[in-house]
């Protein structure tokens, strides 16, 4: 039998790192390693979780230090001494964007009926959109 992989499971522990879970079916000779990869679409990055064995087993790890709002491919891989590296199947996730930023409101050019007010918004996002509003309300007078 030769070395089969599989990515099955990809979640989210914070806003930009996440676990990759899958399994691997041993061949005729043993997992020197196994690991999860994830590539924002260029090229993959590998993180190493110290697998090894003969058997079917699991592997799984965090991949951290990834960046915001970005869509990302993951997938779990095996190495042997017979078969090489065997990629899993590709797991797609995005993690969360950033907070988005506002400023306290400033008011100018008050008269009896107008005035003009602003807030400084910062949206901290990279794919994804964001909308922002500027509300205001009359207040009793006293």
């Amino acid at each position: 039998m030769a070395l089969q992989v599989s990515t099955s499971n990809v979640s989210r522990t914070t806003d930009i790192s996440y676990q990759v879970f899958g399994n691997f079916w041993a061949g005729s000779a043993p997992v020197t390693n196994g690991a999860g990869r994830a590539t924002d679409g260029v090229n993959y990055t590998n993180t190493q979780f110290g697998v090894s064995g003969n058997n079917a087993d699991a592997i799984g790890g965090t991949i951290s230090g990834l960046s915001y709002d970005t869509t990302y491919s993951a997938r779990c891989y095996a190495t042997d001494g017979v078969t090489g590296t065997v990629n899993g199947n590709v797991v797609g996730f995005k993690t969360n964007a950033q907070l988005a930023l506002s400023d306290t409101p400033t008011s100018s050019a008050v008269e009896s009926t107008t005035a003009t007010i602003a807030c400084g918004y910062t949206p901290n996002v990279t794919s994804s959109t964001c909308s922002a509003q500027l509300q205001y309300k009359k207040t009793s007078e006293g």
